[in-house]
Formats: structure tokens, sequence, C-alpha cells
């Protein structure tokens, strides 16, 4: 770096390593840095520094900040500084070009939030805008560059039929906005308004034996009645639906939808953090778990009217089948969260489903990405 060396200090990572940072800066270094570099540099307070650095990141570009978070920010990038000052400045002239001006900026960040509010505010900026509007048209995540050829060549074509024939007013809102619309192969529920179900697989599923005594057991903990009661009752076919998105959120497959796709095509995106709520020791106070897991399928199960459904006679209910990693309910928002085994597959509903997870595995483990 700077054609220096490491002078007194041992940090150095291989070529290869850095290449791939390189890829993509902020999401490499924020959400996958903590995982693939743990345990790789020579002494663990390099890992640990820079460690610190992400957490300042993070807490600097939270939608809403407090003023003790901001304290805590103005004390935390001073201490971040004086520490990089001691690991790569070395307090040698010669190596002074390791003190970059982004590096003196850290100091400033706290007073900026300070007096101009959270960073999303006033971090903005045209060029970003711009790129933010190609982002949000892009659909492949595997061949992006195609797509922003075409955003960008079309987007030239509607300006300057804009300025040519005056159609500021008819094509200002010509992008709908996603998640306002339903689209010709989603369906809506009245009782899950934040859920939206795309690609139906089938329209009269059966689903096998094993998946209805889940499907039982996870009635029997809201009903708190008998399990094999309630598996008997319950409708013989349901709609097995492979996709659905959360309105102002992510896009989910299922595993059941990813058979047979391409992994040179799509991504897989079916691997996704839920909560679910058990009592407490002695039943009254219900506790909630973070856990992560493979969505493996989706059914929409329309219960009858027997009395055996008490409170939930002829409701419709939206059904997640999935595959939980061992992870004994670690939050991967606030430690490093890895596992080697998953655990037998569980039923709930689907509005317990919070968002998309990534994975990298790497060291033996596979480890998990929250957002």
């Amino acid at each position: 770096y700077k054609m220096l060396d490491v002078g007194s200090e041992d940090y150095k990572l291989a070529l290869h390593v850095w290449e791939e940072i390189a890829k993509s800066w902020s999401f490499w270094f924020i959400h996958i840095t903590p995982i693939v570099l743990q345990n790789r540099f020579p002494c663990v307070k390099y890992y640990t520094h820079m460690s610190k650095l992400i957490s300042l990141m993070k807490t600097s570009i939270k939608l809403e900040i407090t003023t003790q978070e901001i304290d805590d920010l103005e004390q935390g990038f001073a201490e971040w500084v004086e520490e990089f000052e001691r690991y790569y400045y070395q307090f040698k002239e010669d190596r002074l070009a390791v003190c970059t001006l982004p590096i003196h900026g850290c100091l400033h960040v706290a007073k900026d939030l300070h007096m101009c509010g959270p960073a999303w505010v006033h971090w903005t900026f045209y060029i970003k805008r711009y790129c933010l509007h190609l982002q949000t048209c892009l659909h492949s995540r595997w061949h992006p560059w195609s797509g922003l050829s075409r955003v960008v060549l079309y987007t030239a074509y509607l300006s300057q039929l804009s300025v040519k024939f005056d159609l500021q007013d008819e094509l200002k809102d010509l992008t709908p906005q996603r998640g306002e619309q339903e689209l010709e192969n989603e369906r809506s529920f009245k009782h899950y308004p934040e859920f939206v179900l795309q690609t139906l697989c089938h329209s009269n599923y059966v689903p096998d034996e094993d998946t209805r005594k889940r499907i039982g057991v996870y009635l029997s903990q809201v009903l708190r009645g008998q399990r094999n009661d309630l598996t008997l009752h319950l409708p013989s076919a349901m709609p097995l639906w492979g996709k659905m998105r959360i309105i102002g959120g992510n896009s989910i497959r299922t595993k059941y939808a990813l058979r047979g796709m391409s992994s040179a095509k799509y991504r897989d995106n079916s691997f996704i953090q839920y909560e679910v709520s058990y009592s407490d020791a002695g039943g009254s106070q219900p506790v909630d778990v973070i856990s992560y897991g493979q969505l493996d399928k989706i059914l929409v199960c329309e219960l009858g009217n027997h009395k055996i459904y008490r409170f939930l006679c002829n409701t419709t209910l939206i059904l997640a089948l999935i595959t939980p990693c061992k992870t004994d309910g670690t939050d991967a928002l606030i430690s490093l969260v890895g596992y080697k085994e998953s655990v037998a597959p569980v039923v709930t509903d689907v509005q317990n489903i919070k968002a998309v997870v990534g994975q990298v595995q790497t060291q033996g483990k596979i480890f998990i990405i929250d957002r």
C-alpha cells in the first residue's frame, strides 16, 4: 500500500484476498470481512481494529440515531484513529502516506451527524442518486451489465422524447412503485397485508404425510389441541407457491422453486431469518427467538368450519415449511453466526419470516450474513 512495506508490524494480506475485496468494497467490508478474515491476520489485534471500524460504520449509516450513539461514535472514531496511527503510521515520517484524508475525515463524522442529522439526510449527491436509479432497474444479479446498458439507453430515449414533444407530465409517473401494485402472477391475502405470493407451482398440491404432521404440530401449538386430530381434518390439497415478496422488503424463493434452475442465472435467495415465540420456563411470558433456515415450501391452507379449529375456523393460513440452521438462537446482526448442520423441518406462519439472508462458507462452517 502506497509503495510501503509493513514496517514494524505484520498485517499484510495475500494479493488474491485484496482482489476479492475490491470487487464489492462496501458490502464486502461490512458484511463479509468479519467472516472470511477471522483468524487470517498474523495477530488478532488487526482483526479487532478492523471490526471496530465496521461497527462504527454500521452505526453511522443508521436511519435513526440517538445523541448518545453520536457521542459514542465521536469517542469510538477517535480511539480507532489513534490505533490506526499506532499500527500503520507507526509515527514514522516515511510512513506518513498511510494517513489519508478519509482517515482524518472519520474524526468529523460525529460532528456532522450532530449538526445535520442522520447520514441519509445529507450524504447524498447527484451521481449517487443516478446510480440508485440504475440499481432499482436491475433484475439480473448474474448479468447486470447488459441490463445497465439497456436502462441507460432507454432513459436517454425517454429524455429526448420528453424534450422534443413536451411530455414531462406524461412521463413523470411512468414507473410504478414496486409494492403498491399487484402484478399478473401475484396474489395477496386479506390477513397478510405485508406479503404477496408469486409463481404458483401447483394449484392442487397434495402434501406428503410428513408435511401434514408438521402442520399439525404447528396448529397444536397455536390452538392448544391434539396434533393427530388437527392433522386428520386438514384439507387434502393445498396450493403450493414458489416465491413471495415482502412489501417494502425482500423477494424470497423456495427451495422447491429453485429445483432445476441454473446457479449461473439465479441466486439462491431461499435462506431466511425468521422469529418464533416460545413460552418461558414459567409458561407465562413469550420469548422471541431469532432463527435462520431455508424456506422449502409455501403452502396455502384453507381451514374449514370444523369446531376443532376454534378461532381459526374458515380462515386461510399461509404456511412456510422451513429447514432450520443449527444456530442456537444467536442474532447475526450482533455477532458472527456460523453453523455446520441443519435440523428437522418445521412449519410456521409466513408472517414470522423477516428477511432474506446471505451465506458465506469458509473455515469448515457456513456463516450467516444478515443485513
